[in-house]
């Protein structure tokens, strides 16, 4: 709901925004108008237009004329703006004419429906006036639902591009990101961070990947891929069916850290800050100042300059024209290749000499750019005037808070969105409550200053202090909403624990992870569901219970579609089966509350009496059985995972849709239809049949159930600590990938074959392996396929396709040679791995194996050792022959380097530790198919990482030079660089793969402890309230017995059907993401069919304080026919899935169609006797 509320007023607060902004005089008037049109419907008491509609009408209602009059004013907000138009043209604008057309027809659409049906309700005929306002609300959501989602807005060319799809139906935007050092997050503006070179520890890179996720994909709404690539040195992320706009914010919410400060500006008139000007003017004499961000007094700094960030086209985003503040400006010489200046100039309200030269054109043409913008102008009419003075940089001076007074980001208690006092979308911030005096401080010692909100090292906003500040604050700006969203995105997620390099290594589009011809099937197999389910519903309870039925059915649907596509959510394959499952699930509501009625009129009531007391009484179990199921729910996407809250969020739009549409909708209907003597008490439909005399004995069998369930369930669970790993599907244990090219045309479906058939030519791999072939676009252009497999050894999966595809895979020859003379250390912000394109070949990296690892440590060389380096390592004798067209090399492993190398331990941080290593360039030339082919700095670093992980030698840093083609490596002698370059060359002949790249579990460590604590979490809130509702814990406790019987035994099956495979179209099923969902819909089915057990005993026992066997007896009996039903129907559904809808969704549907039969059964068998058992007396 908080998600949903959210949208709702984004969308509105805009929608009265722009009104605002762009209506004018014009707007106002129209509005004005309106309102006074409305009145004068009503003016006149009898003789007014209402008053004589109502009486042609024979109407009583008391509201009439207000609702007239809503009408009226709703249909003059959507006319009134084209007449206004006509007579003078821009009298109103196009926003604020679409925002009174979208708010005149959703008010005259409701309250018009209201006085059609308040007529039709009070006629002769039908004498049930009290359901006008039902039938209005339903009626308007229904269309207005069916509008949002069948209408295009907002530049759509399709209504489809209204649905996001996941990965698996689009495809989506593949984004690979190295991993920078571990503190890179800390603003301590000093140069660059140093790549990761053995990647994170597993803890680290849950920890990053946590964080991303929360960036990311805060509501849990979309299909979001996040896990590591490499040996933990990368993340990849997979988003889907991003536009170009969308793929750019996101860029911009990655390379963020999320570290924000609160800092007070140094003004020019400050006196409390003399002492910084003082210091700052005297560092600025010094051309090194320049480069550094510090502004130091005695040794400790007191002052920092702040950079005005950039977005990515390269604009200003703060507007710094105050020239109360003091900025240092960098710019360049205006020639062709825009060199910056070494030295900037030194702004503020004073002209600082020598800091600005009055006889320098560039100086000058700076100041008058910002003394041409207006401080309240947006920032892009800022950034338009300095960007033509040939601005480069801009930097603020800032005073350095002292220790104890330092407010950052970890302060913040809540943040959330808002419309500030300009209208425009602002974020406001709540401090904790340690903090708050703090902050407090520090505000009331800065009164009267510039405070500033500082992210990641870019100065963001500024505001003057009025006065004390303490718990609540505003951030305001030139902010679009989009802009707030992601501010509070980051601020919520908080400071990455690591940092990404601002340039993804690899960006490619991917296609659908899931061939053509499976979603069609998959889609054909929803349709059919859909149907089938309503046809048995219109055919069960032949006549008007069924119509109904299958309309709240339908409404059901439409409301979940119309807000999933208001929270932008994503549709995946697997997602659309569990929506159709919840309409499914939803068919159980409505059979409660026709049970009821024919329970009610085998009593002998009256037909409006049986419907009035049917939906009293059925509705609270419905609320019973679907809270229980809310409770799971809200707790899974509370402190679940990203894909468990996805589910999440489908889950509770069911319940809440499934609940008004069955207990609000139908009621109405049902109403009417009784009015109209469409229904009687002795129709058809509505009797009682042989389900409802059905009387077994079910608690007398419990024994053998027991027995039963707990010899499929030991089994199961032997037979999953027997296979463990091998269970998971590659989404959760992940695996090797690699991109390739063709060198002819294919469908997916060949590549799948081709693979599948050569999977026996390669010794070792197991006999079934899992992969999954998708198309990719690179990035110039050019088409290409990756591959996902669960194969472990990268060279075995080069052989597997290499024996797929001979002839197909483009050759590569590789020539290393070494270049005459040492490279000088390089510097750590001058390293290549600070601008990265997308390479060619990514290097697969490993642990090193035990016999030729040394210690896990950089080599050092020490100066004694470098001028008297031990005896050489035994190197191979040369490059291994080339092997045939079919076939990759194998790497052999490498000599130990030798022991006689000193190693010592690098001290982290400095420059030094560079310094005295030994440095060789190595030319590296390679053609691809005979065609030179161009080396990226990050893809020469790879070959390197690769080289090194096969030989076992310990390098101190690598450097590319994509321009030379070049690459140099420090820490090696000579014997170990020969050693380095024999390995190189054994890819030469052998097929080109653009990149092959071990990766991680999408679930996997600390990600599955948080979705194992929500689901734990989820049965003790299942437990607590049904113990209050049922005023006994026993009630709870069977209803948790039964939820993890029904998972228990699901997952045994699972591990079973290895042994299957072949019969009813069962195969080796794996535990994958969709199955996961599938488990979690079993707990929401299975609670279902037992609250509503445990209802009727309640109801049975009366005020008996003992449970009885036959009780027990009794109450699965009564309800009996609604569990068949329901289980039938949503079997139905899930059957079909099963056998029609293809490969894509066959594992998903496999775990339904056991957990609704188990889950049928348990509601039975295992709940009630385990109701039974807790409740015996001692």
């Amino acid at each position: 709901m908080n998600l949903l509320m959210n949208s709702l007023t984004s969308n509105f607060t805009l929608l009265a925004q722009e009104t605002a902004d762009e209506g004018g005089a014009g707007g106002v008037l129209l509005f004005i108008l309106a309102i006074v049109l409305s009145v004068l419907a009503n003016v006149g008491k009898d003789n007014a237009v209402s008053a004589k509609v109502k009486r042609s009408l024979k109407v009583t209602d008391p509201n009439w004329g207000v609702m007239f009059g809503l009408f009226v004013f709703a249909f003059a907000l959507g006319a009134l703006p084209n007449l206004f138009n006509l007579i003078s043209d821009g009298a109103v604008s196009d926003n604020a004419v679409n925002g009174f057309r979208m708010s005149g027809l959703m008010l005259a659409i409701f309250s018009g429906l209201y006085l059609v049906f308040r007529a039709f309700c009070e006629s002769s005929s039908v004498r049930e006036p009290e359901q006008a306002w039902r039938l209005a609300v339903v009626a308007s959501v229904t269309i207005l639902g069916a509008l949002y989602i069948g209408v295009k807005h907002d530049g759509q060319q399709n209504v489809s591009d209204k649905f996001k799809l996941g990965v698996d139906l689009a495809g989506g935007a593949n984004l690979v990101y190295k991993i920078s050092g571990k503190d890179a997050g800390t603003n301590s503006g000093e140069g660059e961070a140093e790549d990761v070179a053995t990647g994170l520890q597993d803890e680290d890179m849950q920890g990053l990947l946590s964080a991303l996720g929360r960036r990311l994909n805060p509501s849990g709404a979309l299909d979001l891929i996040l896990r590591p690539y490499g040996n933990n040195t990368h993340v990849e992320i997979v988003v889907p069916a991003a536009t170009a706009e969308e793929v750019r914010q996101l860029k911009e919410i990655i390379t963020n850290t999320g570290a924000l400060e609160f800092l007070i500006q140094v003004g020019v008139n400050d006196t409390d800050h003399a002492s910084i000007k003082s210091a700052m003017e005297d560092s600025f004499k010094d051309e090194d100042s320049y480069n550094t961000s510090l502004v130091k007094s005695d040794g400790q700094t007191v002052g920092r300059w702040v950079k005005v960030g950039k977005d990515l086209k390269g604009q200003f985003e703060y507007n710094a024209a105050s020239d109360g503040s003091i900025k240092r400006v960098f710019y360049h010489d205006g020639s062709e290749n825009q060199e910056e200046v070494s030295k900037p100039v030194l702004l503020s309200r004073d002209e600082l000499a020598p800091y600005y030269d009055r006889n320098n054109p560039a100086h000058v043409a700076i100041k008058r750019a910002f003394a041409s913008v207006d401080t309240n102008a947006p920032s892009e009419e800022f950034s338009n005037a300095v960007l033509a003075a040939n601005v480069t940089r801009i930097e603020v001076l800032m005073a350095q808070p002292e220790a104890s007074l330092i407010t950052t980001g970890d302060d913040l208690k809540t943040v959330r969105s808002q419309i500030g006092d300009n209208l425009r979308p602002s974020v406001a911030f709540t401090m904790k409550a340690g903090s708050a005096s703090k902050f407090g401080r520090f505000t009331a010692k800065n009164v009267e200053k510039q405070l500033s909100i500082v992210l990641d090292g870019n100065l963001l906003s500024s505001a003057n202090i009025k006065q004390r500040i303490s718990e609540n604050g505003t951030i305001t700006g030139d902010f679009t909403q989009a802009e707030v969203d992601s501010i509070i995105g980051i601020l919520r997620a908080g400071a990455l624990p690591s940092t990404l390099l601002p340039t993804p290594v690899s960006e490619n589009k991917m296609g659908a992870s899931l061939g053509t011809v499976t979603i069609q099937k998959g889609q054909f197999a929803i349709m059919v569901s859909m149907i089938v389910v309503l046809l048995f519903m219109i055919l069960w309870y032949l006549g008007v219970p069924g119509v109904v039925a299958a309309f709240a059915l339908v409404l059901n649907l439409i409301l979940i579609l119309a807000v999933m596509v208001m929270i932008g959510a994503s549709f995946t394959l697997s997602g659309m089966a569990g929506l159709v499952l919840t309409v499914g699930m939803a068919v159980d509501a409505n059979v409660l509350i026709f049970e009821r009625i024919r329970e009610e009129l085998a009593d002998g009531a009256r037909i409006k009496a049986a419907i009035r007391n049917g939906f009293s009484r059925a509705t609270i179990t419905i609320i019973d059985a679907n809270l229980t199921t809310l409770i799971t729910a809200i707790l899974l996407y509370a402190i679940g995972t990203d894909q468990i809250r996805g589910f999440a969020i489908t889950l509770i739009l069911g319940i809440i849709m499934s609940m008004f549409t069955a207990i609000y909708a139908s009621r109405g209907l049902f109403a009417i239809a009784a009015g109209l003597k469409w229904i009687k008490e002795t129709s058809w439909c509505l009797q009682q049949g042989r389900l409802n005399r059905i009387n077994v004995e079910f608690i007398s069998k419990a024994k053998f159930t027991a027995v039963f369930s707990a010899i499929i369930i030991v089994a199961g669970l032997a037979l999953t600590v027997n296979r463990q790993s091998e269970m998971l599907a590659i989404d959760l244990s992940g695996g090797t990938s690699a991109i390739f090219q063709l060198n002819e045309s294919m469908e997916a479906q060949e590549v799948e074959t081709a693979i599948e058939s050569k999977i026996d030519s390669v010794e070792g791999l197991p006999e079934a392996v899992q992969y999954t072939v998708t198309s990719v676009d690179l990035t110039d252009g050019r088409s290409a396929w990756r591959v996902n497999t669960d194969i472990v050894d990268q060279s075995k999966l080069q052989l597997l396709l290499a024996n797929a595809f001979p002839g197909k895979l483009p050759v590569q020859s590789i020539s290393v040679t070494k270049v005459a003379g040492a490279a000088e250390a390089p510097e750590d912000d001058a390293s290549s791995a600070v601008e990265r394109v997308m390479p060619q070949f990514v290097a697969y990296q490993e642990e090193a194996p035990e016999d030729t690892a040394t210690e896990e440590k950089p080599a050092v060389v020490s100066e004694e050792e470098s001028e008297n380096p031990a005896e050489p390592a035994p190197a191979n004798e040369g490059p291994a022959a080339p092997g045939e067209e079919a076939t990759v090399p194998v790497p052999q492993p490498m000599p130990e380097p030798s022991p006689e190398i000193p190693i010592e331990e690098p001290v982290e941080g400095t420059s030094e530790d560079i310094v005295e290593l030994q440095s060789v360039t190595l030319q590296v030339e390679q053609k691809i198919d005979g065609e030179d082919s161009e080396l990226s700095a990050s893809v020469l670093e790879g070959m390197i990482d690769a080289a090194q992980t096969e030989t076992g030698l310990e390098i101190g840093k690598v450097e590319g030079n994509s321009a030379d083609q070049q690459v140099t490596i420090y820490g090696l002698d000579d014997s170990q660089v020969d050693i380095l370059i024999a390995e190189l060359i054994k890819t030469d002949g052998s097929p080109h793969f653009e990149e092959t790249q071990k990766f991680g579990a999408t679930i996997a460590g600390d990600m599955t402890k948080l979705g194992t604590y929500a689901i734990v979490f989820s049965f003790i809130g299942i437990i607590t309230y049904i113990w209050l509702r049922f005023q006994h814990v026993s009630f709870g406790i069977a209803a948790v017995v039964a939820l993890v019987h029904d998972v228990l035994v699901t997952l045994a099956a699972i591990a079973i059907s290895k042994y299957l495979a072949g019969f009813l179209m069962i195969e080796d099923f794996k535990i994958s993401l969709p199955v996961i969902a599938a488990f979690l819909t079993i707990i929401g089915y299975s609670l279902n069919d037992t609250i509503v057990v445990f209802d009727r005993v309640r109801e049975v026992r009366g005020k008996n304080r003992e449970i009885t066997a036959d009780m027990l007896n009794r109450s699965v009996n009564s309800t009996l026919s609604r569990t068949l039903l329901t289980s039938l129907t949503t079997l139905f559904v899930v059957a079909t899935l099963y056998f029609i809808g293809g490969s894509g969704i066959h594992s998903f549907a496999f775990a339904l169609v056991i957990g609704v039969v188990v889950g049928t059964y348990s509601s039975i068998f295992v709940a009630s006797p385990t109701l039974l058992l807790l409740n015996k007396k001692k």
